[in-house]
């Protein structure tokens, strides 16, 4: 049974969500928007989670790692730090505490002090108990995160180490899909500019531009790739009783086979790709371009 005009099951959606995929899991899985989602769940299960139960739906994650948790503005991450990282470091967990980042060797270093010694100087973050116990939960500002290379809008997961003489985090993302695109962003582009008290972003980030070439613009190879795809096309609307622009159009087809992407990130890249077309379609336009890439070559094996 689904509501409204979406196609999924909105009991599966609200399941999903208990079961501790996080909203924009959902949005990229049911090809939905983040709000969209947070409607969904809000009407199947009466309210969102909490911090500290967002905190414990580490689902499907290594050992050791934690799920870095966005909040519900902005692009400021919060992650737990366990009671126990407290007894290693001889800190007493139930002061009350604050951190400040630092980052060294591609890692994020976090100097903990008591609330009583932190200065006027920016950049400090207070560490927050959840609910009764000793566990902390610490934010992560986003230009710290952009300054490590990495996407504070994507799924991030972080593993605590203690040294003889510091707290360090490792972070990465979770798919490693987003780590290239940020670093699109830091090429092609440039991260936003942030308020340097609240750590704020005060633009947002700029959509990078997405790449598009012409038929016309294709060699032999090229073309035979095309062609290629458009056969595919052809048969996948087909079987889907849609028009063949419904999969992809022309000018993206053209697109492909002039970049011959090899991966989901080199795909979002292109015009006319988003991460639904992605999900549905990307296994096979990749084994297409790749199969082509080998048996479309012109005679004499020259491209030009």
């Amino acid at each position: 049974m689904t509501d409204g005009d979406s196609k999924y099951d909105w009991n599966v959606i609200a399941e999903d969500y208990d079961q501790g995929m996080s909203l924009p899991a959902l949005s990229k899985k049911y090809g939905i928007s983040i709000s969209h989602a947070r409607t969904i769940v809000q009407a199947r299960l009466g309210k969102l989670r909490t911090i500290s139960s967002a905190v414990a739906a580490r689902r499907d994650l290594p050992e050791g790692w934690h799920k870095l948790i966005r909040m519900k503005t902005g692009l400021t991450r919060l992650i737990s730090i366990p009671v126990g990282i407290f007894t290693e470091l001889r800190i007493e967990p139930q002061e009350e505490l604050a951190g400040r980042w630092s980052a060294i060797d591609g890692k994020l270093k976090l100097q903990i002090v008591t609330q009583s010694e932190v200065s006027e100087d920016s950049g400090w973050h207070k560490l927050t108990r959840i609910a009764s116990g000793n566990t902390r939960l610490v934010s992560i500002p986003a230009a710290t995160l952009w300054s490590l290379k990495l996407h504070p809008a994507k799924e991030l997961i972080g593993k605590w180490q203690v040294t003889q003489r510091d707290l360090l985090l490792e972070v990465r993302h979770r798919d490693p899909n987003d780590a290239a695109q940020a670093g699109e962003y830091l090429v092609r582009g440039k991260p936003p500019t942030y308020d340097s008290e609240t750590g704020r972003a005060s633009k947002l980030i700029p959509p990078l531009p997405k790449l598009i070439v012409s038929i016309a613009e294709l060699n032999d190879e090229e073309l035979k790739i095309y062609q290629e795809l458009r056969s595919w096309r052809f048969k996948a609307a087909t079987k889907r009783s849609v028009p063949e622009y419904m999969i992809l159009g022309n000018a993206t087809l053209a697109t492909i086979a002039k970049t011959k992407p090899s991966t989901n990130g080199d795909l979002l890249q292109l015009h006319g790709i988003r991460q639904r077309k992605v999900d549905e379609f990307g296994e096979e336009i990749l084994k297409i371009v790749a199969s082509c890439s080998f048996r479309c070559k012109p005679e004499g094996g020259v491209s030009g």
